[in-house]
């Protein structure tokens, strides 16, 4: 009896040690996931579960898709192309259907949308100035208006999620740095000072902290964080083995989504900031990126 009760406690206990241990179980990851691959041999939008489970590809053409973002009430998503022959921006149902290009009437090239979380306006980058500059137009194609330029490129652009501020990469001397500004244009502010690039900042849920990605000599792409004034400014993920890129918060502002290598392809993963623990999400030949991500 005693020999039945002990192989059944040693069970039992195996049972909880691996379920611990499988990088899995850390938690259900809740939510829904965009972002853009190359697994099928071209640049297309997909979606998945928060876990992982589930993916679809959104778009399948022949032209490069990318950047994605969600409008507010998740039921629209707007995205790059250049199915029409230079990067425009498009809308489509978050199923991939109803595709329609806001910006078709600009030879040049428009990239970098971002949807804002509280209304029907896009922020873009354009090169209509021959130079980067920071564009506003609403869902429907209109009102189209110029946000902000400088004497060098501005682009990645993010909303903070009361939708009150930009985070953005402006150049200065070729210098990428993150700044940020209010959404009537006022308020401009340089939070990074440093060597090589500071570009891809993204909000956390309550608008406190913004994630970017920055480049350090000796360590290629890393991921850092800061307080949305500047301040406490430091890496958190550095990876010598490869790049780390465009990272943005989960829903509950606990992880970190971005791109990272493994292998000699490009995944994505997250980030626990309370354990550090890093945990893969994607599985593919071919390269994930710009994970977007939403209850």
């Amino acid at each position: 009896m005693r020999k039945h009760i002990f192989m059944l406690s040693f069970a039992i206990c195996f049972i909880i040690i691996t379920l611990f241990s499988n990088n899995n179980y850390e938690k259900k990851f809740e939510g829904e996931i965009l972002f853009t691959s190359e697994r099928d041999g071209n640049w297309e939008i997909y979606i998945m579960n928060a876990d992982g489970s589930d993916i679809k590809r959104l778009t399948n053409n022949n032209a490069m898709d990318y950047s994605p973002s969600w409008s507010p009430d998740g039921k629209q998503i707007v995205f790059n192309s250049n199915r029409n022959g230079n990067m425009d921006i498009f809308v489509m149902d978050r199923n991939g259907e109803n595709v329609r290009c806001l910006t078709e009437d600009n030879p040049t090239n428009d990239i970098f949308p971002d949807w804002s979380p509280v209304s029907e306006t896009i922020v873009f980058a354009s090169e209509r100035n021959d130079r980067l500059v920071l564009y506003t137009i609403n869902v429907s194609g209109e009102e189209l208006k110029e946000f902000y330029k400088a004497d060098e490129d501005c682009y990645s652009a993010s909303w903070s999620p009361d939708g009150e501020k930009l985070a953005f990469a402006r150049r200065f001397n070729n210098d990428p740095e993150i700044c940020i500004i209010n959404s009537d244009g006022s308020g401009f502010k340089r939070l990074t000072f440093q060597e090589d690039q500071d570009v891809c900042p993204s909000w956390s849920p309550d608008g406190k902290q913004i994630v970017y990605s920055n480049s350090n000599r000796g360590s290629g792409e890393d991921i850092s964080l800061m307080n949305s004034d500047g301040s406490d400014n430091k890496v958190i993920i550095r990876n010598y083995g490869g790049n780390d890129f465009v990272p943005t918060f989960s829903p509950d502002g606990k992880y970190i989504a971005y791109q990272t290598v493994y292998g000699y392809d490009d995944e994505i993963a997250y980030y626990n900031l309370e354990t550090k623990k890093i945990i893969r999400v994607t599985h593919s030949r071919g390269w994930d990126s710009e994970p977007r991500w939403r209850e």
